[in-house]
């Protein structure tokens, strides 16, 4: 009879299969989820649970996926100077979105879907 091997992360057992894969609970999934959406680094996360940097980026885009809102969304002025808010899939017409990254900017141009934006800025904030 084998014996399962486990090591601690943040007072939670991780369970290591005889091949030595861990299993990694899903209560340390979501605190790694939480710290990067709390503003930790990924890189930060990895090194203190001893996940790879890729497996934690993975728990973070798969949080992502299941929510069913989007991270952000899009305010322009209208004629009538007021606030208006479009869903990621709409057009801003003929407006650009510029991200200003240190000395390197991204322009977007309109029309492009918001879902996509998303995607690339969390590839951005995931590879710091």
């Amino acid at each position: 009879m084998s014996t399962t091997k486990v090591f601690e992360v943040w007072d939670i057992n991780v369970p290591i299969s005889p091949k030595g894969r861990r299993k990694w609970p899903q209560t340390i999934r979501e605190m790694a989820v939480k710290q990067v959406i709390d503003s930790a680094k990924i890189i930060d996360i990895a090194k203190e649970t001893g996940a790879t940097k890729s497996l934690v980026a993975k728990w973070v885009n798969d949080a992502a996926d299941r929510k069913s809102t989007p991270n952000f969304v899009v305010l322009v002025k209208n004629d009538a100077n007021q606030d208006t808010k479009l869903s990621p899939s709409q057009s801003v017409g003929q407006l650009t979105c510029q991200v200003q990254l240190g000395d390197t900017g991204i322009s977007v141009p309109s029309g492009y879907p918001a879902t996509h934006l998303a995607e690339i800025l969390q590839a951005i904030r995931a590879s710091q």
